[in-house]
């Protein structure tokens, strides 16, 4: 677990030990804000000690990698979900959540690296699917709320996958799930990706945050828009 502070805003990150993506929680007042909630016991055990009477989940897209965490979280915890309208159709569709592509990613590294990293997963998954995600609300182009006296602002943002948004918090904080990491270009092949999407739709509003805008991203670390900026698509 990472503990991000920025002003008086306090994130969690835990980043899952297989493929490297992030969830990222906030609490205050017994009520939980959680942003693409992954696979980590380290997260479960967490919001266990936590015990928050209220679980509001975002996701950014509708990668499994992003949404397997929200299974567990909806059978334990009072739960909202909140993405986007294209999200919410493909992760409500159990025969849709499903794990094949990770798993064909940990193989290969096991294959490369000689580690068993995929019966591991296997393991930790067990009993998790089949799964279908029951989302509260979801939205078209943009949703804004208050959670917390914080405004919440989530903006669709198309290109990496057909449901993917950004979220922003109170103007400081962007969450970008898969649609702006640092360092990498984003991936607008899997299915349903566009190129073409990704430059009219999302970096247009990526170009217009603020420089000191703090991204905290589906994978790797959080950085600056700044930054960003100096990294050609």
């Amino acid at each position: 677990m990472e503990k991000i502070v920025l002003n008086e805003l306090i994130i969690y990150k835990f980043a899952s030990k297989f493929i490297d993506a992030n969830s990222y929680v906030l609490l205050e007042n017994q009520d939980a804000l959680i942003v693409d909630p992954n696979e980590s016991p380290e997260l479960e055990t967490f919001l266990s000690d936590k015990a928050p009477k209220k679980v509001t989940i975002l996701l950014t897209h509708e990668h499994i990698d992003h949404v397997i965490g929200v299974a567990r979280l909806q059978k334990k915890y009072q739960t909202k979900v909140i993405c986007q309208k294209q999200c919410a159709e493909f992760v409500s569709d159990v025969r849709k959540n499903q794990p094949s592509l990770v798993l064909v990613a940990l193989e290969y590294r096991d294959d490369k690296n000689g580690t068993n990293l995929a019966q591991e997963y296997r393991q930790l998954i067990d009993g998790i699917f089949p799964f279908s995600v029951v989302v509260a609300e979801s939205f078209e182009d943009n949703i804004s709320f208050v959670w917390q006296g914080k405004e919440v602002f989530c903006k669709r943002c198309r290109g990496h996958s057909p449901g993917s948004c950004c979220i922003v918090l109170d103007k400081k904080i962007v969450f970008t799930g898969d649609s702006l990491i640092l360092g990498y270009p984003v991936i607008t092949r899997f299915p349903g990706g566009s190129k073409k999407d990704y430059l009219t739709e999302t970096k247009p509003f990526l170009d217009s945050l603020s420089d000191d805008m703090l991204v905290l991203a589906g994978h790797g670390k959080s950085f600056r828009i700044e930054e960003s900026r100096r990294v050609d698509f």
